[in-house]
């Protein structure tokens, strides 16, 4: 990821291997620990996975950089916090 990453944007290499690492296995991780057997808990409650669900999305936004919009206007109010 580096190497790709140095040949067209040097400034952003070494920030893409950790945001490359927090969105493919650090979120997931987050998201569904019991598929990665991180609880004995065979599946969380609903209102505790959608509380994880929405806290994943404001750290993947905050990771890329991206407001929310449209798509989930719901978030939209997270905005202020994403670019603090």
């Amino acid at each position: 990821v580096y190497d790709s990453v140095q040949a067209r944007f040097p400034e952003k290499a070494l920030i893409s291997v950790g945001v490359f690492y927090f969105l493919r296995f650090l979120i997931p991780a987050f998201v569904a620990p019991h598929r990665f057997g991180l609880t004995s808990v065979a599946t969380p409650p609903p209102h505790v996975h959608r509380t994880v669900l929405l806290v994943s999305k404001v750290l993947q936004a905050l990771a890329n950089g991206t407001p929310f919009g449209d798509k989930e206007a719901f978030m939209v109010p997270l905005n202020g916090f994403l670019t603090t």
